[in-house]
């Protein structure tokens, strides 16, 4: 017998050099072609499962190139190879299948418990959930019906760490779909806002707009207008074409925020995103219902989509879209023409309302900033937004939320419409808030008791639906 094949005796065969070049090209090109191809990249990596985003679109380009080019250099390798000696495989060759086998198994074992928490956390072993990006649209328009996902943490607990769902209905409203035409002796009440009125942080029922139709009772409506991102410029024109159209008695604006965010980057110049409303344009005649729910993608792999999440977030750094002004030249200080944008915006809202005969209803937006406070801890209840707005620090971002307050109270005041001052009221105890503006469960039932609280004390629902 042949002593080299008596030691062992295990995974020893003759091959040719030639066979295992060609192997290895032909994996190559069948990756290249079939795993890296459009299609399956998308069913792999997509957020939506109908389009990639352009930063793993281009690197799964250039790996699908890379690859095919390797594979047919091996074929090509393979053919000037046939000349070679035949090789006797070595033991060690044994040990790497062995262990391939072994690498299997634990993907294996990771799928299934990516899958088993998939169940757990949104109900799905098979899909995966959109995720709150994928529910924006540009403008005015309603958001894109579905069920969307959205991890959900606490800048003040790290155990609030959760996955929660918010659905979209028909209407591109969050929540249940409002019954229309509205019924008899029934006063609706629309929530128009940005994140803090959409319930960013909160699962679907959880949302202040949900609580404070459930503590209102019965004979109310309760409908969230929010849209996360949203300012007043944006909201007018959704107000106008589309949440009008539901037959609103009261309309509760909670704005402010999302213009002061805006207002720092109008010093840089123009924004597409950001301007004066103009009320001389008709009413879309766009329909309110939305169409189909979007449906969660299937997913042949949840361990390629989550990898791939995790890489696009290392290859695709965010950049805004306009420039951004310098940070650390001084104080930051609002220019009186870029603040009076927020307050002709809000005044044109209320007209708006009352020409409809729609009651509006002001609310200033609340946060955990509290002046009183050491430095130390004003910095910790300011970190979102000296984090996402870097021109501001602590005592300039604490300023330019009580201005932005100022104005809507201003407002109020000479339009002559009802104000519920929730800056003031609102707690500031930080198991009410996932950071300075979002709120937890807890803040999100806080602030619909006391906008509960005033409205019927003021009796606006009363009226309104008399």
């Amino acid at each position: 017998m042949d002593a080299n094949l008596e030691v062992g005796n295990r995974f020893r065969r003759a091959v040719t050099a030639s066979s295992v070049v060609s192997a290895l090209g032909v994996a190559c090109l069948t990756t290249s072609a079939v795993a890296l191809s459009r299609p399956v990249a998308v069913l792999l990596f997509s957020e939506d499962g109908t389009r990639l985003l352009p930063s793993l679109e281009n690197a799964a380009g250039w790996v699908q190139l890379t690859t095919g080019l390797l594979g047919l250099l091996l074929l090509v390798a393979a053919g000037k190879s046939r000349r070679l000696a035949t090789w006797r495989l070595p033991i060690w060759i044994g040990d790497l299948v062995l262990l391939s086998a072994a690498a299997m198994i634990a993907l294996g074992l990771a799928e299934g418990w990516l899958r088993f928490r998939g169940a757990r956390e949104w109900g799905s072993a098979t899909s995966t959930p959109l995720t709150l990006e994928d529910m924006r649209r540009d403008g005015g328009l309603p958001l894109r019906p579905g069920v969307f996902a959205q991890r959900a943490v606490s800048d003040f607990d790290a155990t609030y760490d959760r996955v929660v769902l918010a659905t979209i209905n028909r209407f591109g409203l969050r929540g249940t779909l409002p019954v229309m035409p509205k019924p008899a002796g029934r006063v609706r009440i629309v929530a128009l806002g940005g994140s803090t009125t959409f319930g960013y942080a909160v699962a679907d029922g959880e949302d202040w707009p949900s609580q404070l139709g459930r503590r209102l009772g019965d004979r109310y409506d309760v409908v969230n207008g929010g849209r996360p991102g949203a300012t007043t410029f944006r909201n007018f024109a959704y107000l106008r074409d589309h949440l009008l159209k539901l037959e609103p008695d009261v309309v509760v604006l909670y704005e402010g925020f999302n213009d002061m965010w805006r207002a720092v980057r109008r010093h840089a110049g123009d924004q597409p995103d950001y301007g004066i409303v103009d009320e001389g344009l008709p009413a879309s005649d766009a329909p309110l219902d939305q169409g189909e729910p979007a449906q969660w993608p299937w997913r042949i792999s949840f361990l390629a989509y989550r990898g791939a999440r995790w890489l696009s977030a290392r290859l695709d750094v965010w950049k805004p879209s306009w420039p951004e002004p310098p940070v650390g030249g001084g104080p930051f200080v609002f220019n009186p023409a870029v603040v009076s944008i927020y307050e002709r915006n809000l005044k044109a809202m209320v007209r708006l309302c009352r020409s409809r005969g729609v009651q509006p209803v002001l609310a200033t937006f609340a946060a955990c900033d509290d002046p009183s406070l050491p430095p130390a801890e004003q910095q910790r209840r300011l970190r979102y937004v000296t984090r996402e707005i870097p021109q501001l620090d602590a005592t300039t971002g604490q300023q330019a939320m009580e201005l932005y307050r100022d104005v809507t109270r201003r407002v109020a005041r000479e339009e002559g419409a009802p104000l519920v001052d929730l800056a003031r009221r609102m707690t500031k105890d930080l198991s009410a808030f996932t950071d300075t503006i979002h709120f937890t469960p807890a803040g999100e039932r806080r602030l619909a008791e006391l906008l509960a609280e005033d409205l019927l004390r003021e009796g606006v629902p009363a009226k309104a639906g008399r």
